[in-house]
């Protein structure tokens, strides 16, 4: 199926590697569009923004349509992929601190509060392929929804699927880990993606085991969805985390309560 991407650009290192990413994910669906969007402060600045912008996309072998808008980033990014549909959105991030120099410190808003999946990128490292995927998973059923995304974005052909799951003591959150084992891992096999199941050790904290295995094997991408009450808020800060990862693993998170009335069986 065909990719719409949206790449909120402003012109730094971790936005050439969300655009690199974008183009890399639109290969592997003929048809698939990118644009970049740059937002200025006044409308006078629209035109050599546009020029710049050119200057840019022009390096990359791929059509890529350009948007200048003026407003505020906060504002202007969520609405634009509102009101044009995009499927993703594949944005950079300059760190904690850095995000929060540029966009405020409401940016994590913007891939929180979003209806659509984020594709996040950091300045060290871009998505060349999907061979190998990370999934953090729980006994929520809001965890595994993210695996309908994964479907949806890899080639089934050569992406190979590690699902780690958070292991609670409570036997009945157990049971239910056990459930939310079966339906992803099902789910992922009826599309003929390879799954392997990783337990990770007991030892350091769920979060740093799962960054620390990702960057061993070389991971090209962490799956993890987001939601209010998750366990994978084991800290209040998990998803920040993810993103922000020190290995600049990129990451696909969405938001699935938005997403919790979509079809979700395995069976």
């Amino acid at each position: 199926m065909t990719k719409s991407i949206l790449v909120p650009y402003d012109f730094t290192p971790a936005a050439d590697r969300a655009l690199e990413s974008a183009i890399t994910i639109a290969k592997m669906h003929e048809g698939s569009t990118v644009e970049v969007l740059n937002v200025v402060t006044k409308d006078s600045e629209k035109n050599t923004t546009i020029a710049k912008l050119k200057e840019v996309t022009d390096k990359h072998d791929f059509e890529i349509g350009h948007i200048v808008l003026t407003g505020k980033v906060l504002h202007v990014i969520p609405e634009t992929l509102k009101e044009m549909n995009y499927d993703y959105a594949c944005m950079g991030t300059h760190g904690v601190h850095g995000m929060q120099n540029i966009f405020g410190p409401d940016a994590l808003k913007v891939i929180t509060d979003s209806n659509i999946p984020f594709i996040i990128t950091q300045d060290t490292k871009s998505i060349e392929n999907l061979d190998t995927v990370v999934v953090p998973f729980s006994y929520s059923k809001e965890s595994i929804q993210i695996g309908q995304f994964i479907v949806d974005l890899v080639d089934h052909a050569n992406c190979h699927i590690k699902l780690v799951g958070y292991m609670d003591q409570d036997q009945w959150l157990k049971m239910d880990m056990i459930t939310n084992k079966a339906v992803i891992a099902k789910l992922f096999k009826n599309n003929e993606l390879d799954v392997e199941f990783v337990n990770m050790g007991k030892d350091g904290s769920y979060e740093d085991n799962l960054l620390k295995y990702a960057e061993e094997i070389n991971a090209d991408m962490i799956a993890a969805a987001h939601f209010s009450g998750s366990i994978l808020s084991i800290r209040k800060n998990f998803v920040r985390d993810m993103i922000n990862n020190k290995y600049g693993i990129p990451v696909l998170t969405v938001k699935t309560e938005a997403n919790s009335n979509a079809s979700f069986s395995a069976y």
